[in-house]
């Protein structure tokens, strides 16, 4: 697994991690809050794209605890991404949490 950073000018910041098959970038504000994050899944040795998945709307409680996440899925236009266009499909996973906390 490869790991890198890319800083932006606004403080903001992305983390990369690459696997053999997988690659996710996480969107950070300067604050280091997630702001959304994608996940690109690759099909085969020559490393075509079949599924992509962007998470936004990413919300957490005064604690930290994720509270609300929404996932778009994509799709390469044609059967696998080879430079051509990215469809988004919709509405892949809406998630919203509620913790109750004990004194």
């Amino acid at each position: 697994i490869e790991i890198s950073f890319e800083r932006k000018p606004n403080g903001e910041y992305e983390k990369i991690t690459q696997a053999p098959n997988s690659k996710w970038v996480y969107y950070y504000a300067a604050n280091g809050d997630e702001m959304e994050y994608t996940s690109v899944n690759y099909f085969g040795s020559e490393a075509k794209i079949w599924q992509i998945l962007q998470f936004k709307d990413i919300m957490r409680d005064e604690r930290g605890n994720l509270t609300r996440k929404t996932s778009v899925k994509f799709k390469p236009a044609d059967k696998y991404y080879e430079n051509g266009d990215i469809k988004e499909i919709g509405l892949y996973k809406k998630l919203q949490i509620s913790y109750e906390y004990y004194e």
